[in-house]
């Protein structure tokens, strides 16, 4: 078998032969079938820089007619690699579902963030609240989506009072973050000192 001709380098690693590409394989991949060999060292009747593909039994034939093995210390495998509008449809497969699963994690903590009835929130934005401070803790009693934009009464955890809030002005915490936020201003108050 003559070596072939033809053959064109595609950027590091890759070539193309006949309109199919090939990729520059690792020395530990066994060698198939309808690979393709560079020769790197160049010999009399297999010159650097030339090609062959390996038939059935792995051997290619030299320019005298005799038959050879791949041999990864003076040749270079290469082997045959999806087309590139495969590779990009496949991608754009893996992007379409990756995002897919994206939105579908961003609805999910959506919903695990959105406030519901029983649970303790801390106060953030007090741009259009009278009766709590910043950092108050409240426990949603009420949610009433007719009001539309202060939907959520807030009752203090500390005292009587409540409040309608939009839910931009609250961020939801766990009953442990509000009771460690309560002891917290008890200490405070008390100047971390022990009672008594």
């Amino acid at each position: 078998m003559a070596q072939l001709t033809g053959v064109k380098e595609r950027g590091e690693g890759f070539i193309e032969f006949n309109g199919e590409y090939y990729e520059a394989q690792h020395e530990s991949v066994q060698a198939a079938a309808g690979d393709i060999v560079r020769h790197d060292t160049g010999y009399s009747f297999l010159p650097a820089g030339t090609y062959d593909i390996l038939d059935h039994d792995l051997e290619f034939a030299d320019e005298d007619g005799d038959y050879w093995s791949y041999d990864s210390d003076n040749d270079t495998l290469f082997r045959k690699v999806p087309p590139l509008s495969e590779s990009l449809a496949t991608k754009r497969d893996q992007l379409a579902t990756l995002t897919a699963e994206i939105a579908q994690l961003e609805a999910q903590l959506a919903e695990e963030s959105r406030l519901k009835v029983g649970d303790y929130a801390r106060v953030t934005d007090i741009s259009s609240v009278d009766n709590f401070n910043e950092g108050d803790i409240v426990i949603i009693t009420r949610i009433d989506d007719q009001r539309h934009t202060y939907v959520l009464r807030g009752e203090s955890v500390t005292s009587e009072g409540y409040e309608w809030f939009s839910p931009a002005a609250l961020t939801k915490i766990t009953p442990a973050e509000a009771r460690a936020s309560l002891i917290a201003k008890i200490d405070a108050h008390f100047g971390g000192q022990e009672a008594d």
